[in-house]
């Protein structure tokens, strides 16, 4: 029983220091997966327009984003936050619209303020070729 145990002990061990790197991974994985609401108001191939709600703390996908059209129907703080870690405070205005994009790179946006925010996205497909 001893020798079980003394070969048991370690082996748990060891199991448990494999598993943290593997549960650190998921739980990155998890601080970028989109938990804001997106509800699709038409989509065909040239425009996409969604009608996207942002509550406080929560973020979009991690997406590079075309050529759109944003109009805050609700506006309130947001931080971009890209790949390489680089973050950027952003103030928004309810009734503000932006013509912004296409992006260069993925990103993705967190709504750190108190406000819902409440957004009506058109995007503009590229022509299929």
């Amino acid at each position: 029983n001893r020798l079980f145990v003394n070969l048991l002990v370690p082996a748990f061990m060891l199991v448990g220091l494999a598993a943290n790197p593997a549960i650190a991974q998921d739980k990155a994985k998890a601080e970028h997966k989109a938990t804001n609401t997106v509800k699709v108001l038409h989509d065909d191939d040239r425009v996409r327009v969604v009608e996207n709600t942002t509550k406080p703390g929560e973020m979009s996908a991690n997406v590079a984003r075309g050529k759109r059209v944003v109009r805050f129907l609700q506006g309130g703080t947001q931080e971009r936050t890209y790949a390489d870690g680089k973050k950027e405070k952003i103030e928004r205005k309810t009734g503000e619209v932006r013509v912004q994009g296409p992006d260069k790179q993925a990103y993705f946006l967190t709504n750190i303020g108190k406000t819902t925010i409440v957004t009506y996205l058109v995007t503009i497909k590229e022509p299929k070729k």
